[in-house]
């Protein structure tokens, strides 16, 4: 959690947690030492099957082979999900959230011989496509280009055009996506969508910062700062 960060608690017992230590085998009776004191203190047990090591692509494969029996842990490829969402997220964005366009374009596909009306087409580009990245989009900045990606398959679906076909938009998508009110169909503009969201957890941070998340982050990322005031550093995630 972090040089300033709050003490471990009883709630690992509901939450999962990421342990980081140096490519060392002399690390490991040090890790060993701390979670067996856990068990102890808090009288819960660590469940090695459901546990796992990920390692760095730079590592020898020697020391890794040494470590893993040392922990008797499963090795990781790193390209797991933790409730739906990869729990490493590397330098290719697009590459890891693929997942969610391949989803988007396999429902709309789907869809794509049934006879809908522009309100039933309203109603599932609302209600399912626009909807199926949302809960990655509240946690990472998804690559523009795979925003755009996406609304791509919203915007031809909604012109009656999925796949290799060619579609004629009458209507600027960004006009589409104005309010009712405004002249507009309600649609989610992605990029924005995403950026929303992601001040939305901002100002839960600012809002709350007794919570746990807040306390982690400004332990890691602002400890002498204001929320407000904080630059993004280099080895910031």
């Amino acid at each position: 959690m972090g040089k300033y960060g709050p003490p471990l608690s009883h709630l690992f017992f509901a939450d999962d947690c990421l342990l980081f230590l140096k490519d060392s085998v002399e690390s490991i009776p040090t890790l060993l030492h701390v979670l067996t004191t856990y068990e102890k203190v808090l009288g819960q047990k660590i469940n090695v099957t459901k546990s796992s090591i990920f390692f760095a692509k730079s590592m020898n494969e020697m020391r890794k082979q040494a470590i893993v029996r040392q922990l008797h842990m499963p090795r990781s490829s790193g390209d797991g999900r933790y409730l739906g969402l990869p729990y490493l997220v590397g330098r290719s964005k697009r590459e890891i959230f693929q997942y969610l366009k391949d989803r988007i374009w396999k429902k709309a596909h789907g869809w794509k011989e049934k006879l809908l009306s522009h309100g039933g087409k309203e109603i599932l580009i609302k209600a399912v496509l626009q909807a199926i990245p949302t809960f990655a989009m509240s946690v990472f900045k998804l690559p523009l280009r795979l925003c755009c990606d996406i609304q791509a398959i919203c915007r031809k679906f909604w012109w009656k055009s999925v796949g290799d076909e060619r579609s004629t938009s009458w209507i600027a998508w960004d006009t589409i996506c104005r309010p009712k009110r405004n002249g507009g169909l309600g649609f989610k503009h992605i990029p924005l969508f995403n950026q929303a969201l992601l001040a939305k957890q901002a100002w839960r941070i600012f809002q709350y910062p007794g919570s746990l998340v807040s306390q982690i982050l400004k332990a890691k990322y602002f400890p002498h700062h204001d929320f407000l005031q904080v630059s993004s550093g280099q080895t910031s995630s």
